[in-house]
């Protein structure tokens, strides 16, 4: 095996493709990281630094020079992400000779030095997988916490529910190494905005398998200084931005694949919702400034009308009770009985919900007894067993989460429970006719 492959000696089998941004603190991780690799064949090493103002550029320079020939790196006089350039499909990929394509972001870093080899290995003696990842260390950088991302239990080929519905955190970028003609995407998934891996993951998954191992490979870091993840949670008007620009990117994917993975897309889009929610709560905020901070947004953002129409919608139903099309929906169902499914946060927000509308439910209803108290807002909690018997008479609500709705429909099927509304749900809504000449 050898430790250093010099560019431009030999056909490389992986190119390496990195992006760094004001990244003093971290990127010396992640050059030694690469530094360490130890492969049977030929590896380059492509940096792209954008124009980074804090020391970046000096760390790069200096191993630069200590390792000649080792990284092929493209210094920016001035920053390319702000005016709109794609680093990585226009400036990156054109330069990689590799038939894989592995990637690591200045603020990660691999700990394995045989992470290339074994990646490599495996899409070389497995010619139906288009890519393969690796469990990973999350590195909250807020808390400063490292845990195992354990995205999955055991390693295994993904399947449509471990890719599209996606559990936080999902598949580190550090992680994967893909097939390169994978990494050419049709303009459809490279017109969705700023939505990390997602368009990429979506589009391979789409192409063959995608194999997973839960072997430890690689840190990524969380809510590093200046990174996406740190921006998106530091602003209400970017995180309900990037919800919108993910779910209109989520409802196009389904009518790209007509369809057959509807149930994942719904629940995903659903949680895009759920975490504006889950932050306005955190924050507190008012009705009046969560509108102000919305019509901003909607002020200046494009082609995502209908998904900021459902995150005003599931807001507004939630945190601030109001919702018209619901409580007429509610108040014309009088004949029946109501029960929220749900005793936890977003069960007392139903809850809230029917008493600003002056309407009122019998109680709650849950899983599992055991694990609830027997009384909620006033309201007695039953359990689903009960419920089966007065549900003729009743409509239940599901005021759920979307991470378990498989689960939990499963469950309604299984109690012969039919008459339920789940009215936080988000749904695609593009037709396969608005999307078929994307390519």
């Amino acid at each position: 095996m050898t430790e250093h492959n010099e560019v431009g000696q030999m056909e490389p089998l992986v190119s390496v493709l990195s992006l760094t941004y004001n990244q003093a603190e971290y990127v010396e991780d992640m050059l030694e990281g690469f530094l360490k690799q130890k492969t049977t064949f030929p590896v380059e090493y492509i940096i792209h630094d954008d124009a980074s103002t804090d020391g970046t550029k000096e760390i790069l320079k200096r191993y630069e020079e200590s390792y000649p020939g080792k990284f092929q790196i493209i210094y920016e006089n001035e920053n390319q992400w702000s005016k709109g350039v794609k680093i990585t499909r226009n400036i990156l990929l054109p330069k990689a000779r590799g038939k894989y394509i592995a990637f690591c972001e200045g603020d990660d870093f691999w700990i394995d030095r045989n992470k290339l080899q074994k990646q490599a290995d495996y899409l070389e003696t497995h010619s139906d997988c288009v890519c393969v990842a690796h469990n990973a260390l999350m590195w909250d950088c807020e808390n400063n916490v490292i845990g195992a991302m354990d995205v999955f239990d055991s390693e295994r080929v993904l399947t449509a529910r471990d890719i599209i519905d996606r559990q936080h955190p999902s598949l580190a970028t550090a992680s994967k190494m893909h097939r390169k003609e994978m990494l050419f995407l049709p303009r459809l998934f490279l017109e969705c905005g700023e939505v990390g891996d997602m368009p990429t993951d979506f589009y391979t998954f789409t192409k063959g398998k995608m194999f997973y191992s839960d072997e430890i490979m690689s840190i990524y870091r969380y809510k590093s200084k200046g990174s996406w993840s740190k921006r998106v949670d530091s602003d209400i008007k970017n995180l309900i931005k990037w919800s919108a620009v993910r779910c209109s990117f989520l409802s196009k994917y389904n009518a790209y694949t007509r369809g057959d993975y509807e149930l994942y897309v719904s629940i995903y889009m659903t949680r895009s919702v759920q975490n504006v929610i889950d932050w306005l709560d955190r924050a507190g905020m008012s009705e009046e400034l969560f509108l102000q901070a919305f019509y901003e947004v909607q002020e200046n953002t494009n082609g995502h009308d209908v998904a900021l129409q459902e995150i005003e919608r599931v807001v507004s139903l939630l945190l601030y009770g109001k919702e018209e099309k619901f409580s007429a929906q509610l108040k014309g169902l009088k004949a029946k009985k109501f029960y929220l499914y749900g005793a936890g946060n977003y069960g007392h927000m139903l809850a809230n919900f029917f008493r600003v509308n002056e309407l009122d439910f019998e109680g709650f209803v849950v899983g599992d007894t055991s694990k609830n108290p027997s009384e909620a807002a006033g309201k007695k909690v039953i359990g689903i067993v009960d419920y089966e018997r007065i549900k003729e008479e009743s409509i239940l609500i599901i005021a759920l989460g979307s991470t378990h709705w498989e689960e939990v429909s499963h469950t309604l099927r299984e109690h012969g429970i039919s008459e339920y509304i789940y009215p936080i749900l988000v749904n695609p809504y593009t037709s396969y006719e608005e999307i078929k000449n994307y390519g």
